[in-house]
């Protein structure tokens, strides 16, 4: 049994896909790199200073020490 060669109509749309794929990703990719040098992203928030993440931590356990009993009496 011979391989038989594609038909070159075929070949030749198949290749114009491919083609179409290559250019619409390459125009994709050049649009997004322009439009992010227009519009760069956000710098950052500065780092807060160690007393000042060391007074959130302290917060943050204050704030989960405080838990209330749902839905039960306290024993005594």
């Amino acid at each position: 049994m011979r391989k038989q060669l594609l038909d070159t109509s075929l070949a030749q749309t198949m290749a114009w896909i491919w083609l179409g794929f290559l250019v619409a990703g390459l125009v994709t990719w050049i649009v997004y790199r322009y439009w992010r040098q227009r519009h760069p992203p956000a710098p950052p928030p500065p780092e807060l200073s160690y007393s000042q993440r060391l007074e959130q931590r302290l917060a943050k356990r204050r704030g989960a020490a405080k838990r209330k009993r749902r839905g039960r009496s306290a024993k005594s």
